[in-house]
C-alpha cells in the first residue's frame, strides 16, 4: 500500500562551494637611497591576486643623513632603519673641548680656541668643524685615534646675527664628511663697554653679508646697552667726527635711535663719504638723548696704518666746498653788476 515516499523531509542546505579569498604575499625590496628627502620601496604580490595591480611602490620620509652608514643625531637607527657599513664611526668619536663659556664684546671679533680629540676606535679622514652661528667651517682632515688638533672659530656679535642661537649658547658641529658625529653647546655673554658705545669698524666679508657695505668702507655702529632699564631708551643721537692733527676730517651725525626696555641695541650706518688714507687717527663721540649732551667726550684713537678706507660717495666736505664756490661766484656776480650799474650813473 503505498506509502508515499518521500517527500523531503529532514534535509541539510549546502552553499555552492566558493573560492577562497586571496591574500597578497607582498615582497619588498630593501628601500631605495634618500633622494630629495625621500626613500622608495618596490613590492610584488607574490600570489597576483589583483591582476595589473600587483606591484606596488611605498615612500616614507627621510632625513640628508639617511644613507651614510652612521646614526645621525635625527634618526633613530642607523641610516633611517638601513644596513650598517660603518659601525665603528659612530657619534662623539669626537671629543669636544673648550671653555665652559664665552663673553663676547663688540670693539672687536673674538677668537674661540677649540680642540679636537679622536676617542673613537676608527681613524677619521674627513673632519671639518662648523661654528653654526657664523658657518665657518674649518677644514681639519686626519684624525687618528687618540690624537687631537686645534681649531679656532671667530664669532662677531656686528656681523653675525646671534638671535638665532639656541638659549644664548653657541653650537660647534663636528662632522666626518656629512655626517654630524659630535656637537658642543658653548653658552656665551654679551657685554658692552658703555651704555651707548660708538664703534667703527671697516667693512670685510662677514660685514658686507651684514650691512650691505663695501669692502673698504667705514661703518659706524651705535651700541646702546639698555638691558637693566624697564623703560624704552629713544632719542639717541651721537655727533661723531674723525680727526688728524687737531684737523677735523669726516663728521657724521647718527639717530635719532631707540632701545626698548631690557634690550642691547645695535644700530648702524654705512659711512660711504668717508675716505681716509692709512694712518693713526682720532675719534670723538658726542652723546645726546633728547637733545641733551650726557656725558663727557668719547675720544679713541684709532689705528689704519694698514688699512686704505674708500667710501663709494662723494665726501661731505666736497659739497660745503662747492658751495662755499657757488656762493662766492653768485656773490661776485651781483657785486660786479652792482658796480657797473653805478658807473653808468
Amino acid at each position: 500500500m503505498g506509502g508515499g515516499g518521500g517527500g523531503g523531509g529532514g534535509g541539510r542546505y549546502t552553499p555552492p562551494s566558493t573560492k577562497p579569498a586571496c591574500e597578497p604575499d607582498w615582497a619588498c625590496d630593501p628601500w631605495g637611497d634618500c633622494i630629495e628627502g625621500e626613500r622608495e620601496q618596490r613590492c610584488v604580490d607574490l600570489n597576483s591576486c589583483e591582476k595589473g595591480n600587483t606591484v606596488k611602490i611605498n615612500t616614507r620620509e627621510c632625513s640628508e643623513h639617511c644613507n651614510n652608514g652612521i646614526k645621525d643625531f635625527d634618526e633613530e637607527d642607523i641610516d633611517c632603519g638601513g644596513e650598517c657599513r660603518a659601525c665603528d664611526v659612530a657619534p662623539g668619536s669626537i671629543k669636544i673641548i673648550a671653555d665652559s663659556t664665552i663673553t663676547l664684546g663688540f670693539q672687536e671679533p673674538t677668537q674661540i680656541q677649540v680642540t679636537l680629540e679622536n676617542v673613537g676606535a676608527a681613524p677619521l679622514t674627513s673632519v671639518t668643524a662648523l661654528l653654526k652661528e657664523s658657518q665657518e667651517k674649518l677644514v681639519v682632515g686626519e684624525l687618528s685615534p687618540g690624537a687631537s688638533t686645534q681649531v679656532t672659530f671667530t664669532i662677531d656679535p656686528l656681523a653675525h646675527d646671534l638671535s638665532q642661537a639656541e638659549n644664548e649658547a653657541l653650537a660647534i658641529i663636528i662632522r666626518e664628511g656629512e655626517s654630524d658625529i659630535s656637537r658642543k653647546t658653548i653658552p656665551y655673554t654679551l657685554t658692552s663697554e658703555k651704555t651707548i658705545d660708538p664703534i667703527l669698524r671697516i667693512c670685510d666679508a662677514a660685514l658686507a653679508v651684514s650691512t650691505g657695505c663695501q669692502p673698504g668702507e667705514g661703518v659706524l655702529y651705535v651700541v646702546i646697552d639698555n638691558r637693566d632699564s624697564d623703560k624704552d631708551q629713544t632719542g639717541v643721537e651721537v655727533v661723531y667726527s674723525i680727526e688728524k692733527d687737531g684737523r677735523t676730517l669726516f663728521a657724521e651725525v647718527l639717530g635719532p635711535y631707540k632701545a626698548e626696555n631690557n634690550e642691547l641695541a645695535v644700530r648702524h650706518k654705512r659711512l660711504t663719504t668717508l675716505n681716509l688714507a692709512p694712518d693713526l687717527y682720532q675719534s670723538n663721540a658726542d652723546i645726546y638723548i633728547k637733545g641733551e649732551r650726557q656725558e663727557e667726550r668719547i675720544t679713541t684713537q684709532i689705528d689704519l696704518t694698514t688699512t686704505q678706507v674708500t667710501g663709494e660717495g662723494i665726501p661731505a666736505w666736497f659739497y660745503f666746498l662747492l658751495a662755499f664756490i657757488v656762493v662766492t661766484v653768485v656773490g661776485a656776480y651781483f657785486a660786479i653788476q652792482i658796480y657797473m650799474q653805478r658807473g653808468e650813473k
